[in-house]
């Protein structure tokens, strides 16, 4: 089993290759879910402009 050695705050973590792409994959997931939130945020918001242009407030 390979594996990868992490340094932090003076500590060395071993990680096993299989607890490593497990975090790799979570923090895409976590990334993928934030441009989700970010383009919905922004899709409400050009339709808003939108609408209050098209209705001439």
């Amino acid at each position: 089993m390979s594996a990868t050695y992490e340094v932090h705050d003076g500590c060395t973590t071993l990680i096993s290759d299989a607890a490593y792409a497990k975090y790799d994959e979570e923090q895409r997931e976590k990334q993928a879910e934030i441009l989700m939130w970010a383009t919905a945020g922004s899709v409400v918001a050009i339709a808003g402009l939108v609408l209050k242009q098209l209705l001439g407030a």
